[in-house]
Order: C-alpha cells, then sequence, then structure tokens
C-alpha cells in the first residue's frame, strides 16, 4: 500500500515539474518578445499572456488542491508552505483578491464550505490575503498543543531500517516543533515534573498541572506546580472528609427508620386489640370484669387464652428448629471458603476478610498492639452480629492504603479473637465499590476445619435417662383413652 502511494507521489510531481517547465518556456518567450510588441498584444487582447487573468490561470494549474487530513498530517501549513514562494513571488503582480481567489479555487469543497460557515456573517472578499492565510491556518492547522509537540520529540527513537539522513531530517523536524528558542528553564522544568507523573493514580493531578501549565505558560514555575499538587491532594482529602461524614448521617437515619419499623407489630395485641407489642401492653395489670381473671382488656378472655397457647406452640417449634439449625450449621462449618485483602493501617499491613454485609470495620484486639496510634476515641456505636452484640472495646482515626489508593477513615477494635473485617465503610472511602472482588482480594483460602470426636461417655453422662433400659416418660401432650364397647 505504500508502495503504491509513493509510485502515486513521484507520478505527480513528474507532472508537475513538466507544467512548471512549461510555464518557465512560456514566460521566457514573454519576457524575450520587444516592448512594442507587447504594448500592441495588451492593447489588442485584454487577455494576453501579462493580464491578471492569464497568470492566475497559470499559477492555478501549478497549484495541487488542498485536502484536510489532520491524522496523516496533511495541514494547511505544510500545504502552503509548498506553495509560498510561489505566492509571495510568481503572482507577486497578482493583488491581494486576486491571490484571495486563487487560494480558496484550490480548496477541495468540503475544506472550502467549512471556511466559508467558519468566517459567516462575513464573505471572503472582505479579507486581506494574509489573513485569509492565518484563519485557514488556525481552522485546518494542527489541533495538537505545545506540550504534545514536545514530549513527542523527546519520545523520538530511530528505527533500525530508517538511514541516517531521513532520521537527522526527522529529528530537526521535531526540535523545530519544539519551539526550545521560546522555552524558558522554568517551563522545561515543569515538562520534566509532569512528564515523570506515569501513574495512573496521578491522573487527575496530571491533567490540571496540564491545565495549569497551558493558561500560565509565561509565568509557571516550578514551585507553583509543587503548590498546586498539594492543593489537590488537600481538596481531595476533604471531598473524602465530607463524603464520610454524609455516610454515617445516612446510617444513623437508617437505623432510626429500622427502630421507628420495629415499633409496630404485624399483628394486634392480644390482651387489648390495639397495634402494639403485648409487653408494652397497659392492660396486663387489668382485672376483667367477665371472667374476673387479671391479664387483660373487658372482652378479650378468650382471645388471650388462645394466643397463649399458639405462642407457647410457637416457642417450642422455634426452640426445636433453632436445635435442628445449629446443628446444620455445625455439618457444613468442616469447610468454609472465605476472601480476604491485605491493608495497609498506619503503615502496618493487615490482613482482613472481605465482607459487604458488615456496615464497618473491625479488627482483633491482637491486631490493635500492633498498630501505632497516637489517640484513641470512645466508642459512640453499638454493634451486632447473627449471634447477637458485638463487643466493641475501641475507636480511632486512621489512615489507610489499598493498590495506591488512600483515605482516612475510623476503625473499630472487638474483644473477639480472630475477627479481622473489612467492611462497606472502608469499601466506599476507598472507592472499591464498582471493582470485582477478585481484582480486590489477592487470594482465596479455604479453610479445613477438623470433624470433631465425640465423646460417648460424656454424652451419656450428660444425657443419661437417654441411656437407660427402661421406659421413658413423654409429657409433651395429653393423651386421652376410651374403653371400647363391645
Amino acid at each position: 500500500m505504500d508502495e503504491a502511494i509513493q509510485a502515486v507521489l513521484k507520478q505527480m510531481q513528474k507532472q508537475q515539474k513538466l507544467q512548471h517547465d512549461d510555464m518557465q518556456t512560456l514566460m521566457e518567450k514573454l519576457l524575450s518578445k520587444e516592448p512594442s510588441q507587447l504594448e500592441s498584444n495588451a492593447s489588442s487582447s485584454r487577455r494576453g499572456p501579462a493580464s491578471p487573468e492569464f497568470i492566475l490561470e497559470a499559477l492555478a494549474v501549478n497549484i495541487s488542491e488542498f485536502c484536510f487530513d489532520a491524522e496523516n498530517n496533511i495541514t494547511f501549513d505544510t500545504w502552503f508552505a509548498r506553495y509560498e514562494d510561489l505566492f509571495a513571488i510568481d503572482a507577486a503582480k497578482l493583488d491581494d483578491a486576486a491571490k484571495v481567489r486563487l487560494l480558496l479555487r484550490k480548496l477541495n469543497t468540503a475544506a472550502h464550505s467549512k471556511y466559508i460557515n467558519y468566517i459567516l456573517p462575513n464573505h471572503p472578499r472582505e479579507f486581506s490575503f494574509d489573513c485569509t492565510v492565518q484563519k485557514l491556518t488556525q481552522l485546518f492547522g494542527s489541533q495538537k498543543s505545545i506540550f504534545n509537540a514536545r514530549f513527542n520529540c523527546l519520545q523520538v527513537t530511530k528505527d533500525a531500517n530508517m538511514d541516517f539522513l531521513t532520521y537527522t531530517g526527522m529529528v530537526n523536524k521535531h526540535c523545530e516543533k519544539f519551539k526550545l528558542n521560546e522555552l524558558t528553564v522554568d517551563q522545561f522544568k515543569c515538562l520534566v515534573f509532569v512528564i515523570s507523573l506515569k501513574s495512573e493514580t496521578d491522573f487527575e493531578i496530571r491533567t490540571k498541572l496540564l491545565s495549569k501549565i497551558d493558561s500560565e505558560a509565561s509565568t509557571i514555575t516550578l514551585e507553583i506546580i509543587s503548590r498546586e499538587c498539594q492543593r489537590i491532594i488537600n481538596l481531595k482529602s476533604d471531598t473524602a472528609l465530607v463524603e464520610k461524614q454524609n455516610f454515617e448521617v445516612q446510617q444513623v437515619k437508617a437505623a432510626k427508620n429500622t427502630q421507628n419499623m420495629r415499633r409496630t407489630p404485624n399483628s394486634p395485641c392480644w390482651f387489648c386489640g390495639s397495634m402494639h407489642y403485648a409487653r408494652n401492653c397497659s392492660f396486663k395489670n387489668h382485672k376483667c370484669k367477665k371472667c374476673n381473671t387479671t391479664g387483660h382488656k373487658d372482652g378479650y378472655c378468650k382471645v388471650k387464652k388462645v394466643k397463649q397457647h399458639e405462642n407457647k406452640g410457637a416457642y417450642t417449634k422455634k426452640k426445636s428448629n433453632t436445635d435442628t439449625m445449629s446443628k446444620t450449621i455445625f455439618a457444613v462449618n468442616n469447610i468454609s471458603s472465605r476472601k480476604f485483602t491485605k491493608v495497609n493501617i498506619n503503615g502496618i499491613e493487615v490482613r482482613l476478610q472481605l465482607d459487604t454485609g458488615s456496615d464497618i470495620t473491625i479488627i482483633s484486639k491482637e491486631v490493635l498492639k500492633r498498630l501505632p496510634i497516637s489517640k484513641m476515641d470512645e466508642v459512640t456505636r453499638q454493634a451486632r452480629s447473627a449471634t447477637g452484640e458485638l463487643p466493641l472495646i475501641a475507636q480511632f482515626e486512621c489512615d489507610i492504603e489499598f493498590q495506591n489508593r488512600k483515605a482516612i477513615t475510623t476503625c473499630y477494635a472487638t474483644s473477639v479473637k480472630k475477627l479481622n473485617v473489612m467492611g462497606l465503610d472502608w469499601i466506599r472511602a476507598l472507592r472499591l465499590d464498582d471493582m470485582p472482588i477478585n481484582a480486590i482480594c489477592q487470594a482465596i483460602e479455604t479453610t479445613n476445619y477438623p470433624r470433631p470426636r465425640i465423646n460417648e461417655n460424656k454424652v451419656k453422662e450428660v444425657f443419661p435417662d437417654l441411656f437407660e433400659n427402661k421406659m421413658g416418660l413423654y409429657n409433651k401432650s395429653t393423651a386421652h383413652l376410651y374403653i371400647k364397647k363391645e
């Protein structure tokens, strides 16, 4: 493909050279004529060889059409540099209006339409030739920044198949785009500073620094850049602090809503029929006038007895289900898969279990002793687990870091051994909400719990009635026996 394009370009150059030679021969013949012949020709025909129209047509033949293509670096400034002498010397006898017409005539349809729309409501003839060149350069020139050109200049390398003459030209071209004569010492220091920020975590800082360098190029210094970096870091830290406070407020509101929801039971009170819990009923000590018993509202005698019977049966059933569930958990706990990750807390690496079901992050007392903590705060929260209330013994602010992500947040400590959990508060503080779990955790660890050995003698000591040879006694329900009459 490249060879075909080069062949077409060589053919075009050869054709333009032939046209240019014909133009030179025509001009030599024109200049070789006597002045009297020139004057007679000028008077006889307005479109003679020396007329502006003839020069305009002759120059138009030798200028190729301009087609803007930014991806292949075909811009107006590179195109115009090729014909700049032609406009300055060969078209010297043409006025500005004729030069403008000739220049716009060589734009292709898309470029010409774009330029006309760009200068509206003005007309092309209202601008001089130099002004037209300037506007076309702005519209169809390179849109890359000076930083882009300087960065590419510092990244130039020679290919193995490139000859040194071509490489010399490429280096010279990039160095000219670098504009070394316009670069100050402070600007060069800032350029090196920004180029060195290659980490993904510095993306936001890098973008804002480039914007500042572009807008304050004349006054920028390395000290200003350093202060700007610190200002951005402080802003990010303040934003994280505000987000943390907002998250805590939302948690408090959620806790209050949960408490309000629990204040209303699912069924009416069996003591009085109102929508509240039976333990809070004011008729618990009331004496009914119908049955003369204490503990319910007048007229709720039968309801109280039925509810008490149902409650007793439900309690027995619930207790039985609890025993069954405990046995089920005991059976499946033989093998458990959990995900762990490592987080730096105040510079100390700590291994935590990732738990998206936990609202807060908790570490054990053993891990707490390893951490350098300057100040302990009073515990302001109550934590609950699936088995009941979880004791919290300490609360403190700490600096955490995970995969180049940093945050300042709160950590809680418990007296429960080996309980080290990374909860939703740290996951949100480190902005890990959208990351997959496998990207957060380093490995999946499987813990094998040994099957416990049952001591038969100890079981017999605890439940001696079960192992007696005599008949047992079942007293959970009442049985009625009737003698069948023959």
